[in-house]
């Protein structure tokens, strides 16, 4: 949301940053690399973001987030989903996947489905390709050319997939030669993200002092972001259905 409305660091700074869902995160800074939790928007009475457990889905329960963009009035509606590869186990995983179904059916028909993975994964498991084997059972083949493949922290791998990108091909390979799933992965369908420009931002909320270098850093960063959060938002509008 902050992306799609401020073009540059500078201007978000200066701004009003949009709060859609509730962040939280460590961050070390200072000479003895003293850990502060930085938030960033009202804590969630509900607790559906859990942020306290390390392995658990962050986000507990379905939830749809909607923002308007001031440039175009485009509205926006995110919903938020449980991940999978939850350490509560399988069992857990397959409580969200039932959720996730029963919440999705209750909505209009997606313009967009958001995979999201963190770009240098070492191996992706069996329990995640059951997972992604039932999701796609849940979507149908309708709903193939929606899927778009989204990557977070990619200014760890110079805004690239890394080595998570084979494996997902591979997945993908696997899948569509047992169970005829039609779903690729390309450049088309691929965007990489820069957290960090982003949590440079909230620190600064916070109190937490950088040194100018590392501002203009988080600044080519957060062009990098924006140019790619347009790209996946015109990838979208080409394949949404009109609605009246």
């Amino acid at each position: 949301a902050n992306y799609l409305t401020f073009d540059k660091l500078e201007d978000a700074q200066h701004g009003t940053p949009r709060v859609i869902i509730p962040v939280s995160f460590i961050i070390t800074s200072g000479f003895y690399f003293d850990e502060k939790i930085i938030t960033f928007g009202p804590q969630d009475p509900t607790h559906n973001e859990n942020f306290n457990d390390r392995g658990h889905s962050v986000t507990q329960h379905c939830r749809s987030y909607t923002f308007t963009l001031p440039q175009s009035n485009t509205q926006i509606c995110i919903i938020d989903t449980p991940g999978f590869g939850d350490t509560r186990g399988i069992d857990q995983d397959q409580i969200n996947l039932n959720h996730i179904t029963e919440y999705l059916s209750q909505l209009p028909p997606l313009d967009a489905i958001c995979c999201l993975f963190k770009p240098n994964e070492s191996k992706l498991s069996i329990l995640f390709r059951t997972c992604f084997t039932q999701l796609f059972s849940v979507i149908g083949p309708d709903a193939y050319d929606k899927v778009m493949f989204c990557f977070t922290s990619g200014g760890e791998t110079f805004h690239a997939p890394g080595n998570t990108s084979p494996l997902v091909r591979k997945m993908l390979e696997t899948l569509s030669s047992e169970r005829g799933v039609t779903v690729k992965m390309e450049k088309k369908n691929t965007f990489c993200f820069d957290n960090e420009a982003f949590r440079y931002l909230v620190a600064r909320m916070n109190g937490i002092e950088f040194q100018a270098e590392e501002q203009e850093e988080y600044a080519t960063s957060w062009k990098v972001s924006v140019k790619t959060a347009k790209q996946l938002l015109e990838y979208v509008r080409q394949r949404s259905t009109p609605t009246a």
